[in-house]
């Protein structure tokens, strides 16, 4: 199921393997506010 982004100029900046924060409302299926989350130390590891 595909989730549409409040701005989707954000979406240029994810890559593959990222983690992403975004905030939902009941009811709303759109992700607002999404962020690229920084990778954590054990990510880096792999």
């Amino acid at each position: 199921m595909s989730y549409p982004v409040d701005k989707p100029e954000v979406l240029k900046k994810v890559k593959v393997g990222d983690t992403i924060m975004a905030t939902v409302y009941k009811g709303d299926i759109t992700l607002h506010n999404v962020m690229v989350m920084p990778a954590s130390k054990s990510d880096k590891k792999k």
